[in-house]
């Protein structure tokens, strides 16, 4: 087992943060260094273990979704390709009424988007140039 290297940290809060972090340690019966690093440990997990999917925190942001369908079960099976950490499973025996009205949310969502969306701004081509023609 390989040994580590432990590191200190502090932390400069406000008084009232102070306060609060030990009503919350009060709460959860843990001292204050405890919930700071559990905490902090949860807001790293991810840069620490980015191929794995922490339950309860949604789907990730990154990767490509895939839908594989299994005609035996008349179902399919959502994962996500998280390039180099590989493919996870997101949903499993996921129904066909659940794929299509996720189909029609997304796509209600896009065209959303393309009624609000800013319009890039054009290219502007300095008069000096708008004198020559072009043939």
């Amino acid at each position: 087992m390989a040994e580590h290297l432990w590191k200190t940290l502090s932390v400069r809060l406000t008084e009232e943060e102070e306060n609060a972090l030990k009503l919350l340690c009060e709460k959860r019966g843990q001292n204050k260094h405890a919930l700071m690093k559990e905490i902090l440990l949860q807001e790293l997990e991810p840069l620490l273990k980015p191929g794995h999917l922490i339950e309860g925190e949604g789907i990730p942001l990154i990767g490509e979704h895939i839908f594989k369908y299994a005609p035996e079960k008349d179902n399919f099976t959502w994962q996500i390709d998280l390039g180099a950490q590989g493919t996870r499973a997101l949903a499993e025996n996921v129904p066909f009424s659940f794929i299509d009205n996720l189909n029609n949310a997304l796509e209600k969502a896009v065209q959303e988007h393309e009624k609000t969306v800013i319009p890039k701004k054009k290219t502007r081509i300095p008069k000096s140039i708008l004198k020559y023609e072009v043939k």
